[in-house]
């Protein structure tokens, strides 16, 4: 938030709607502002008071295969509840009656706890639909879901909610490869030089 180092040159890397969840809803000019996800590009353009185009989009995987995979060996025996962003959906709308949950921020305190217990898990409910979480849960089995402002638990996947984060077809057989994967890095550098050392050339 803000520059406490009083930094010459500032970049922001977006990883959710401007002031969600605190910190500055405006970015000043100066700065240069990239998206983690390119549906999160017409919000931040206007925090940052320019148009952002997909060139400002550092998209790369955040799933770490060592700890987050699918185990069928491993019989799924418990139902889990993951709340994080979603408190004030959690308040309005309770889980469905019958339904007794573990929340899962209760019980994995870190990413090796967070995969083992997800493949213990047959179904995740969740409030928050814009958490890698929810990806991670697919990965290792299990089925997920998120309430809509309905009250309609549903799978996040093959939804339209407004917060509902990327999904892409190919998750599964792809998020080891992208975990792995430092292409972004040379496009990254390439959009940092023409912004400042082209410019100041």
């Amino acid at each position: 938030m803000g520059n406490p180092l009083k930094a010459q040159k500032i970049i922001r890397w977006v990883m959710n709607d401007p002031g969600l969840l605190g910190g500055d809803t405006v970015y000043p000019l100066e700065e240069m502002v990239f998206v983690y996800d390119d549906q999160k590009l017409p919000i931040a353009s206007i925090a940052a008071g320019e148009t952002l185009g997909p060139e400002r989009v550092i998209w790369f995987g955040l799933i770490d295969p060592e700890a987050i995979y699918p185990d069928p060996s491993i019989p799924k025996t418990r139902s889990l509840s993951f709340t994080h962003k979603g408190q004030a959906l959690q308040k309005k709308f309770p889980l469905p009656t019958g339904i007794h949950t573990i929340p899962l921020e209760k019980v994995a305190k870190n990413m090796k706890g967070l995969g083992d217990n997800l493949r213990r898990c047959k179904t995740l409910y969740s409030y928050d639909h814009y958490s890698n979480v929810l990806r991670e849960a697919v990965i290792s089995g299990c089925e997920v879901l998120v309430v809509s402002q309905d009250r309609d638990w549903h799978d996040p996947r093959t939804c339209d909610c407004a917060l509902n984060i990327r999904w892409d077809s190919d998750l599964i057989e792809s998020y080891a490869e992208r975990f792995h994967d430092h292409r972004f890095v040379e496009a990254f550098i390439d959009e940092v030089q023409k912004r400042w050392i082209v410019r100041s050339g």
